[in-house]
């Protein structure tokens, strides 16, 4: 309300400083949303990024002693690395540019107020503004600075929930995490059990080839 205030009054002392004071803020506004925009653009790529290095770390949580088994340890921990150094280097750029565009915005601001100055100096020359309004139109600035620094926030905050929103209702997309359906199993199975020309690779290593052999029924076999 109290910004409200200071718009009214600004607009009932000089109503050139008033348009001159709603352009810096309809800037403002349009520069913040596309700085939080293009943020949680890249943002959605990283977090995305981050689910998937969880989903592998996970992954080889589980199967550590088949990765063992197959000596594929040092091939993992490469794939790994590779996928942390990517992650990285996407939160490093998506923040540098994020602060290229903060320091852009503040050149902006800086060159408006320079010219608010200019402009209120015009008016005195000209007799369109008193010396003792032209002081209290430069402190009332803050407040309309203050007022685009909330709505930027604000901004983020929204944007901020509509990126988690959308990343929790991606979880019940069909698309893109497709559902496991598994045909009906009998409870108990009988017979044996036979593997022909078996070949087996990780990434580009191949570790079995050509394996044959017999499972019987009843059975317990063991792999060294």
């Amino acid at each position: 309300l109290s910004n409200i205030g200071v718009i009214i009054v600004v607009f009932s002392i000089n109503k050139i400083v008033f348009l001159f004071m709603l352009l810096f803020l309809i800037k403002s506004i349009i520069l913040e949303k596309k700085r939080t925009q293009k943020y949680y653009e890249n943002k959605a790529v990283y977090k995305e990024i981050q689910e998937k290095n969880s989903g592998l770390l996970t992954e080889y949580i589980r199967g550590s002693k088949d990765i063992k088994l197959l000596n594929a340890g040092k091939i993992f921990v490469h794939k790994f690395d590779e996928r942390i150094d990517d992650a990285n280097e996407k939160d490093y750029d998506m923040n540098v540019k994020d602060r290229r565009f903060y320091m852009f915005e503040t050149i902006i601001d800086e060159i408006f107020e320079f010219l608010f100055i200019v402009l209120c100096i015009f008016l005195v020359y000209n007799d369109k503004l008193n010396a003792a309004n032209f002081l209290i139109l430069y402190m009332y600035k803050d407040k309309l600075y203050s007022l685009s620094w909330t709505m930027g926030r604000l901004l983020d905050s929204l944007k901020s929930f509509n990126l988690s929103a959308n990343r929790v209702f991606s979880i019940s997309d069909e698309d893109r995490f497709p559902k496991e359906h598994f045909g009906k199993v009998d409870k108990e199975l009988f017979g044996n059990i036979e593997f022909k020309d078996v070949k087996f690779s990780y990434n580009t290593k191949e570790i079995l080839h050509g394996i044959s052999f017999k499972l019987e029924s009843g059975k317990t076999y063991s792999f060294v």
